[in-house]
């Protein structure tokens, strides 16, 4: 049974018929596998430290975010960031996103409103809860949302409004 962000990831990519995806932070390849599932023309792309499976139908980086971002060429229109769940490196991580989202493109964060103690954890949650000051520093729209006990925030570039010519 998939996590409820999972679903929620999956519900996202399949009402924005997303043709590519890049999700950071695989664990057990579970959320990946569904999105492509649903969409089998999606270009699925994942990475982690350690990918665990390696027979899925999409590819993979196995390395570290930095040291993929380094030598990336791809865009996507979706980008679930669930990797290293400290703040910094989740501020590295949407930097990034930020420079190879598509157009009208979403990007999504895992872990952004813990709701237990024990998820403030560096395993867990970690602190990447701490970027929910930035955003508003940041270009972007963005939402947090209460799925599961870790939340999700969904965010886009200002400028990517569809109605931003009539504004």
């Amino acid at each position: 049974m998939a996590p409820q962000f999972g679903n929620v990831v999956n519900s996202l990519a399949k009402a924005f018929n997303v043709s590519s995806y890049l999700e950071l932070g695989l664990d057990r390849c579970v959320t990946i596998q569904m999105v492509k599932e649903s969409l089998p023309d999606c270009y699925c792309f994942g990475v982690d430290l350690r990918v665990s499976v390696k027979d899925g139908d999409f590819d993979y980086y196995e390395g570290t975010t930095d040291s993929f971002f380094e030598q990336n060429t791809k865009t996507f229109d979706l980008i679930f960031i669930d990797a290293d769940h400290s703040h910094i490196s989740a501020a590295k991580d949407l930097a990034n996103a930020l420079k190879i989202l598509n157009k009208h493109g979403v990007i999504l964060m895992h872990d952004m409103d813990p709701s237990r103690e024990e998820l403030f954890h560096p395993t867990r949650c970690g602190d990447c809860y701490k970027l929910n000051k930035l955003f508003p520093t940041l270009n972007v729209n963005y939402v947090t949302i209460p799925v599961d006990s870790e939340g999700i925030t969904i965010i886009t570039k200002k400028d990517n409004l569809r109605c931003a010519h009539k504004l």
